[in-house]
């Protein structure tokens, strides 16, 4: 993927912005007159624009435009965190500075993965008027999560092969994908300055007497409306409950459906192809 700039539309470009007061990095592409599709990226650790949308973003930049920011914590943005508030709501606000610095005003299609899809699924209640529509990748709104899940992308041991045994059940190798090429570039997103600190804040255990009621953290019903979600679920997924999508359906805007791939958490990585037809297909569905 090519960070520099390009006559081609598809090429990727990388900046650093101020937004929110926060320096940013964000890799944009596409038409500049093109329908604006943001991409948020999953929070496992080394999560970051590409290394999660490396397999996504050339295809959806032919004819969209593409903003795909590393977010709070990650990559390399600044490594800030709120631990005193929900992990979801002070990134929204962070990425819609980003867009008001980008001069997007218009509803943007929100694509994300695993962490990703959740902020888009919380920013239907709070942030509608700036959706067009969300799909939402593995990501269940911070419910559903299966204590598989919670434990084994809560911690890591800072070397190459714990991050391995993180990234095998986010996706395995295939004829597009390569995981140990994954893995060296999660590990190295991961050694970032800051990172395990800003990822590893809000898993931090609290003594009993500080702990809230209960660990759950259902996603809450939204106001219908007529923005149209997407939720895709990996068949051998194990960081989620397998009949998350049949609990979450009913809580979101009436024109939600549900997707379900031969993948594990993450078909954005090993089942690339197939997601990118299904992507094309639904924006090409909601695109007026």
């Amino acid at each position: 993927m090519s960070h520099t700039g390009s006559e081609s539309d598809a090429k990727v470009q990388e900046h650093f912005i101020n937004a929110g007061g926060f320096l940013t990095r964000c890799l944009l592409a596409g038409p500049s007159d093109g329908k604006p599709v943001l991409l948020l990226h999953d929070a496992a650790f080394g999560g970051s624009s590409d290394v999660t949308w490396r397999q996504v973003l050339p295809a959806l930049a032919k004819k969209y435009r593409i903003i795909a920011p590393d977010l709070l914590g990650f990559g390399g943005s600044d490594k800030v965190v709120f631990v005193d508030r929900s992990p979801y709501e002070f990134r929204n606000q962070h990425v819609l500075a980003l867009l008001d610095v980008l001069g997007i005003k218009r509803p943007v299609h929100l694509i994300g993965s695993s962490f990703g899809g959740s902020m888009g699924l919380h920013m239907l209640r709070e942030h509608a008027s700036r959706l067009a529509s969300v799909v939402s990748i593995a990501g269940a709104g911070g419910g559903w999560r299966t204590v598989f899940g919670r434990e084994i992308l809560g911690s890591w041991n800072g070397t190459r092969e714990g991050l391995k045994a993180i990234a095998e059940v986010l996706a395995s190798d295939s004829g597009t994908f390569s995981l140990d090429a994954h893995v060296d570039e999660r590990f190295k997103s991961a050694c970032t300055n800051g990172h395990y600190r800003a990822v590893t804040a809000a898993a931090i255990k609290l003594p009993p007497s500080l702990a809230s009621s209960g660990d759950r953290d259902p996603f809450p019903r939204v106001p219908d409306s007529k923005i149209p979600v997407l939720l895709i679920a990996g068949q051998h997924d194990t960081l989620v409950e397998a009949d998350w999508t049949e609990k979450l359906l009913p809580l979101l805007p009436s024109r939600s459906e549900a997707l379900v791939m031969a993948s594990k958490h993450s078909p954005n990585l090993d089942h690339a192809p197939a997601l990118n037809e299904a992507l094309l297909a639904w924006l090409t569905r909601h695109t007026d």
